[in-house]
């Protein structure tokens, strides 16, 4: 069978649609500030990137300016310290590219593809540079070296300037304008150091040379050193005004800067030695402003990636909080929802199959004597409110109608069974008065044809008591004749067959001997009766019925065999759980008034009754005693002879064969234990015989 979806089932699908959306959407934003994070990251590297060029550029101006005078012998004015020698000033040199790469590595993404090919450039041109400032290594200041030294210097700017311009392209692709401005910013003062680090020694090597070529190109670099002072004091606003302009209008830098200047405009009465000394004023202050727009740079780097970082754990903690929230709420929903549906459904099913089923069994086991009381039945409790306590209230009623209504249907059947009680009570005492008269009357008549009748009217009479004491079964009581002495199981037998209609067709076969306790002997012959009728009457008139009698260690069965018409397998089954069914009785009975007759009986005693199909057709119906309802002491075994008469009068031929003897005026032959012949007549009517020893009465 399909399960069917519950409640808690349904919920979950239901929150799960609004859940995923908003898991889905917590995603998106969790993804997109991610990616804004790691956009952010590459920029601020990018911007990092830009201030690393400082070093690596510091370190290749000291080692132009150091290499390119050795080629005239005076590279110790310029010589800075730990730097005294062309070995030391290259390793220099060679740190800072290292340090540089190390930093692009670090930044990661497109900061390091900025650079590669350029990086490689310088790499590869230091060698051969390197080997020709080594070859032009000179201690005089001739015009010959100065020019190889002019050379030098102008190789080692141009892969200066291939580093600036690998700087400036890094620092186009920057998106924020704060930093792409820093980023320039850096560029153009790193341009404009290299430019005031050159314009002196341009300018010496101008001077000795004599070259209008190098006088030419001394003075355009001047001119380039005062269009960058301009430049950078144009890019110097918002936070990087205080950072650059206060470098740039320091007095020492413009007193350094006018000296310079001078020397360009006249560069055959420049001194060298002069230059580089007025030079540092304006390098240091200038690589101060570079300093301060680095940190500003830096500093927003910081912030950016600061910001988009916490806008990323912002969007994880909240995402992380919705799903949290989101179980939370169907947790909830199922504490508030959920939990009190299944409280109400437990004790609905347990009202409904255990509290109300047994406060009715409970109703309907009221004794006979006793007045019905409606019990107390536990009602729902389920502690929620809104539609759950509405059921609830629902239930208890419902509850409370079912207990009510029980009630006045076992009162109305109480009612019903104290008519029955009546009705049957009053027949009983009626037939017992018409037996009795009957039986005078017998006892009075020697005409052979009015005794046939009197025997008529006597079996009659006996079979109403027999439906009169139905009427009592079906009320509940008690049976009104019982014996504190076991009973022969024969009698019982007998007894049943005195009071069926057909009783000359019934063959006792064979009965094994046992006593029946004397308390339930009355209700077994009436088993035993409603069962041969039935057979019976559902048999061919021609046909016989066959009862057997068996004892084994478990008890005694009695077996009572027909060859009628037989039950379909369906009606056979309901029979036999009618039969055996203890509350046979709170259905209303149908025309199978013996069927209820029986369970009743069947469930006071213990018995056990069985339907089944003979094979060769009809019905074979076993009644099972328990060993408790046998007597101790066997039956004593009385065995008589079946007697062939050939002709018998009608009145003895009406006379119950084999029934339990009524009457101890007139002695009936017992019915033989196995024998198909037809009963023995009784004796003919004489004088009244000496008592009998003591039988019981018929049932």
């Amino acid at each position: 069978m399909k399960r069917k979806l519950t409640i808690r089932t349904k919920l979950a699908a239901t929150l799960a649609v609004p859940l995923a959306a908003l898991a889905s959407f917590a995603a998106l934003q969790v993804r997109d500030a991610y990616n804004t994070s790691a956009q952010v990251k590459l920029q601020a590297g990018l911007a990092t990137s830009a201030t690393g060029p400082a070093g690596v550029l510091n370190a290749l101006e000291n080692e132009r300016d150091f290499e390119s005078l050795r080629a005239i012998g005076a590279q110790n004015l310029v010589a800075v310290k730990d730097a005294k020698n062309s070995a030391q000033v290259t390793a220099r040199s060679d740190v800072a590219l290292g340090n540089f790469r190390s930093l692009l590595r670090d930044v990661g993404g497109d900061a390091a593809g900025n650079y590669r090919s350029t990086l490689s450039q310088v790499s590869t041109g230091l060698v051969s540079l390197r080997q020709q400032a080594e070859d032009n290594a000179t201690r005089s200041s001739t015009p010959a070296n100065a020019k190889h030294a002019t050379i030098i210097f102008d190789r080692y700017t141009a892969l200066i300037g291939r580093l600036l311009d690998a700087d400036q392209r890094s620092g186009a692709t920057i998106d924020d304008a704060q930093l792409r401005s820093g980023a320039e910013i850096l560029n153009a003062i790193a341009r404009q150091s290299d430019t005031e680090s050159g314009v002196g020694i341009k300018v010496g090597l101008a001077a000795m040379t004599r070259d209008p070529a190098a006088l030419l190109d001394a003075q355009r670099l001047a001119e380039r050193q005062a269009e960058g002072d301009a430049d950078l004091h144009v890019r110097a606003d918002g936070p990087f005004d205080r950072a650059i302009s206060a470098a740039l209008d320091a007095p020492a830098r413009k007193k350094a800067i006018g000296q310079l200047q001078n020397a360009a405009r006249h560069p055959l009465d420049a001194n060298l030695l002069n230059l580089l000394k007025a030079r540092p004023d304006s390098i240091d202050l200038l690589r101060v402003a570079q300093s301060n727009t680095a940190a500003i740079v830096s500093a927003q780097a910081h912030r950016l990636t600061s910001a988009a970082q916490d806008q990323e754990r912002n969007w994880i903690i909240i995402t992380a909080g919705s799903v949290l929230l989101a179980v939370a709420l169907l947790y909830l929903t199922n504490r508030w929802i959920t939990r009190p549906l299944r409280a109400l459904a437990d004790q609905a099913t347990a009202m409904a199959g255990q509290r109300l089923p047994a406060a009715v069994q409970e109703i309907l086991e009221t004794p006979v004597n006793e007045t019905v009381l409606q019990p107390e039945v536990a009602p729902v409790r389920v502690y929620a409110g809104g539609e759950v306590h509405d059921v609830e209230v629902a239930l208890n009623k419902v509850q409370d109608s079912a207990v009510s209504l029980a009630v006045q249907q076992a009162t109305l059947r109480r009612s019903i069974a104290d008519a029955y009680v009546n009705l049957g009570r009053r027949n009983q005492n009626l037939l017992s008065r018409q037996l009795e008269f009957i039986s005078q009357l017998e006892n009075d008549e020697s005409d052979p044809d009015t005794l046939e009748h009197l025997f008529r009217l006597d079996h009659l009479a006996t079979r109403m008591r027999r439906n009169a004491e139905s009427l009592l079964v079906l009320a509940g009581l008690a049976p009104p004749r019982t014996w504190s002495a076991p009973v022969a199981m024969g009698d019982v037998v007998r007894g049943a067959l005195g009071e069926v209609e057909g009783y000359r067709r019934v063959r006792l076969r064979h009965v094994d001997d046992a006593r029946v306790d004397g308390a339930a002997a009355a209700d077994v012959s009436h088993v035993i009766a409603e069962l041969v009728e039935n057979a019976l009457s559902f048999s061919p008139p021609d046909a016989d019925v066959e009862v057997y009698g068996r004892r084994d260690d478990h008890g005694y069965v009695i077996t009572i065999v027909d060859s009628g018409i037989g039950m379909h397998d369906e009606d056979l089954e309901r029979a036999n759980a009618l039969i055996s069914s203890a509350n046979a009785l709170t259905l209303a009975p149908s025309r199978f008034l013996g069927h209820y007759v029986v369970a009743q009986l069947a469930a006071r005693h213990g018995l056990t009754v069985h339907l089944a199909a003979s094979p060769a057709g009809g019905l074979t119906a076993m009644v099972a005693l328990p060993g408790v309802l046998l007597g101790l002491a066997p039956a004593p075994v009385v065995e008589e002879p079946v007697v062939e008469v050939p002709s018998a009068t009608p009145a003895e031929a009406e006379r119950p064969a084999g029934a339990l003897p009524r009457r101890e005026s007139v002695v009936e032959p017992a019915a033989p234990a196995v024998s198909t012949a037809p009963p023995a007549p009784p004796a003919p009517p004489a004088p009244p015989a000496p008592p009998a020893p003591p039988t019981p009465p018929a049932v």
